[in-house]
């Protein structure tokens, strides 16, 4: 989770005030957002700053240098060494002022601008036009231009579901359509753990949901396909699409986690508590 900063903080906060900022994010930034990267074929990205729903890169003149120490600072957060490659992951920021903006995204007209370590985009400007801000608070549909479409399968229909079973037909995966401490009656019921990463592991150890005794917690490579074809339909929320959830990749004392609100894989301690959802190999 990236900290907050006063130097960042957006004026548009208080301006349209936090409901509204809520519904531009949702109706607005988000699926712009969306469209960029899935036209880019990026499937993780993460603003520079939650603390504020739009961020023009506000900032406090008195501490000009300070911000962009704090800018830069974000921009490099997460770059990492696995193995013998390094992943660097993809940072980007809303903006309403289109000079920042001088390139345009050939799939979706989306302005947009870039900020490369070498040769690798680490960071996007993506712009979006306050007129289409405030016809998102009058109601009125936004233009922004659509997608081609993409010749891939809908995430649903490489699914077979059985009860409180998904089986991913490509990988042949099984994932519990529900988290660990709730269960499956038609639907979702009871409430979702929160464990650290040992009692995460602990939990699939002792699961035989439907006669399997193979259940365990995804690696994190298997998170993040699931991420990609997450499906309401399929993996039903009940809220749990907001929550953070344990993979049983390690790296020292941490491991690897996904937001399936933010759509990121960031590495998390071992002692936090996070969701769990348990997947096992289809025999």
């Amino acid at each position: 989770m990236i900290e907050t900063n006063s130097k960042a903080k957006s004026q548009f906060v208080g301006y349209f005030g936090v409901k509204n900022v809520e519904k531009i994010e949702r109706d607005l930034i988000l699926p712009t957002v969306q469209k960029f990267f899935a036209a880019r074929n990026i499937q993780s990205f993460k603003p520079i700053d939650q603390s504020a729903a739009i961020s023009d890169l506000d900032f406090d003149r008195k501490n000009f240098d300070d911000f962009f120490a704090h800018f830069y600072e974000f921009i490099v957060d997460g770059i990492h060494k696995n193995g013998d490659n390094v992943e660097i992951p993809v940072t980007y920021c809303i903006t309403l002022d289109e000079t920042n903006c001088s390139k345009t995204c050939e799939q979706t007209q989306i302005r947009y601008d870039e900020i490369l370590l070498f040769d690798t985009p680490v960071f996007y400007f993506i712009f979006v036009d306050v007129k289409d801000v405030f016809s998102c608070l009058r109601g009125e549909n936004v233009a922004v231009v659509e997608l081609p479409e993409i010749d891939q399968p809908k995430p649903a229909s490489k699914f077979t579901v059985k009860d409180g079973i998904a089986t991913d037909d490509e990988t042949g995966l099984q994932w519990q359509r529900f988290a660990v401490g709730q269960s499956w009656n038609q639907k979702i019921t009871g409430t979702a753990k929160t464990l650290t990463w040992e009692q995460a592991i602990s939990e699939a150890r002792k699961d035989n949901y439907a006669g399997h005794h193979d259940w365990r917690v995804p690696t994190i490579d298997e998170l993040k396909i699931l991420l990609v074809d997450f499906n309401d339909d399929i993996f039903p929320t009940d809220n749990q699409k907001t929550t953070k959830f344990w993979s049983s990749t390690p790296k020292d004392d941490s491991a690897w986690i996904v937001d399936f609100n933010n759509r990121n894989a960031t590495l998390n301690l071992k002692t936090n508590k996070n969701h769990v959802r348990l997947v096992r190999n289809a025999q």
